[in-house]
């Protein structure tokens, strides 16, 4: 058994793949290790990212040889499927980091000479900020081209390909902690900043700055600085925070990861039944899930009219709400210090109503998912979902530790008097409200047929 393991680590792709994930963990250890570094927290961070960028340089060389030995290879009859809002989304948030990274670039050099608002003492930095941005700004555009070839062709069997699809996913997956870890630490700093957490621990205490951005910026430059700070630079962070899981799950559809996973599907519920309702289920699934054909004998899925309508209605209410509720915490947002002081209870009276409807309409669709029969499993779509799963499951435990954080620092304000016991009580029920719902949907879909 011992030679047969040697034997197996000993073939070059076994190596090369122990290798790819050796160096995920790795990266992994490095950003924690930066992240809670005492030195200088924001120089090692742009170090880190710059070690980064040599991974995506080495990928991007991955994605071009693909491209390029692509040439020689026999296209796939039809495409894998990648659904359409997967396909929307991907683009949309690639021209959104394009163009806000090359903003964060102009940015930078516009205002090099305040350093506190680019949070940079030496120059050294500045150049490790504008070389992360134009790495982004390529790997992101030749990823996205990457993938719309690659449904073209499906995963090759071949060991090149199988280390080069997973050097990618290991990639994208760095990127994505990478960015979430930087959002983490962008909000910290955000923290930082609140006066009754005076004597906290923060990333930056040992940066002494000399620019002021409050009181040194005039006209223009000051209120490029307000819109930076409170709303563009999080909102590039927020897209490239959501455009990486959208490429990973993108990257296993284009590979053939739902046809594989539907087959799989299929050949496990068939195991589970005699030859007779084998041959039934056979030619069910052939008139459904293997043909075009529009007149397959499908009996339609009946909704009632007055279902349709208590929906359609619920889903209005609740997007009017929740628009009311962002316009409400963008108003909060901007005048922060004096209604915190004043106990404003306007953003928590829109915030509990808006999280009440949004989780009745989701409590409302699971219900009436409950009463689909499992008959009309459709199993290319319940393959298709699994990117979806297994991001929802992700954010069910990223929200679940974020609950628990924020319950605690609601119970230290209430505590400390910072904020009202009944502002305390609101805010955390809107939390527990969020992760219900969150958690609703993955089970929905985890553990549901899809399809009609």
């Amino acid at each position: 058994m011992t030679s047969v393991r040697i034997r197996w680590l000993m073939k070059p792709h076994h190596m090369f793949q122990i290798s790819i994930y050796l160096i995920f963990v790795l990266c992994m250890f490095l950003n924690v290790y930066v992240l809670l570094s005492r030195d200088d927290t924001i120089y090692y961070l742009r170090i880190y990212h710059a070690i980064v960028g040599g991974l995506m340089i080495a990928c991007s060389v991955v994605m071009i040889e693909f491209l390029y030995r692509m040439r020689n290879l026999p296209k796939l009859d039809e495409p894998h499927e990648i659904p359409l809002p997967a396909l929307v989304g991907a683009i949309a948030l690639t021209i959104g980091i394009d163009i806000g990274y090359m903003y964060l670039m102009i940015f930078n050099f516009a205002f090099s000479n305040c350093d506190k608002l680019i949070d940079a003492l030496y120059g050294s930095e500045l150049y490790l900020d504008c070389l992360n941005s134009v790495l982004t700004i390529v790997f992101c555009t030749l990823s996205l081209v990457y993938i719309m070839q690659r449904r073209f062709y499906g995963a090759i069997n071949t060991n090149l390909d199988k280390v080069g699809r997973l050097w990618v996913n290991a990639t994208f997956a760095v990127m994505w902690i990478k960015i979430v870890v930087y959002k983490g630490y962008l909000s910290h700093q955000e923290l930082c900043q609140r006066q009754e957490l005076e004597g906290y621990w923060c990333p930056v205490i040992k940066r002494h700055y000399e620019c002021d951005p409050s009181n040194d910026l005039k006209g223009t430059q000051k209120i490029w600085y307000y819109m930076n700070k409170g709303m563009l630079n999080g909102a590039i962070i927020s897209c490239a925070a959501e455009f990486f899981p959208v490429l990973i799950i993108a990257h296993w559809l284009a590979c053939g990861g739902a046809e594989e996973k539907a087959e799989d599907i299929l050949r496990r519920k068939r195991k589970k039944q005699g030859v007779r309702g084998l041959m039934q289920e056979f030619m069910r699934d052939i008139s459904r899930v293997y043909t075009a054909n529009p007149n397959a004998n499908v009996p339609p899925l009946e909704i009632r009219q007055i279902t349709k309508v208590a929906f359609n209605i619920l889903a209005f209410v609740t997007t009017v709400f929740m628009i009311a509720r962002w316009v409400v915490f963008f108003y909060y947002s901007i005048d922060f210090d004096h209604l915190i002081a004043a106990h404003w209870g306007w953003s928590d009276g829109v915030q509990l109503p808006a999280n009440v409807l949004q989780f009745s309409l989701f409590l409302a669709t699971y219900l009436w998912g409950r009463s689909v029969s499992s008959d009309r499993l459709d199993a290319h779509h319940k393959a298709h979902a699994r990117g979806d799963i297994i991001t929802l499951f992700g954010c069910c435990v990223v929200l679940f530790v974020k609950l628990v954080l924020q319950a605690v620092e609601l119970e230290f304000q209430s505590s400390d008097g910072y904020i009202y016991r009944s502002e305390a009580i609101v805010r955390t029920i809107s939390l527990v409200l969020v992760q219900v719902r969150s958690f609703g949907i993955f089970r929905r879909l985890r553990w549901a047929p899809v399809g009609a």
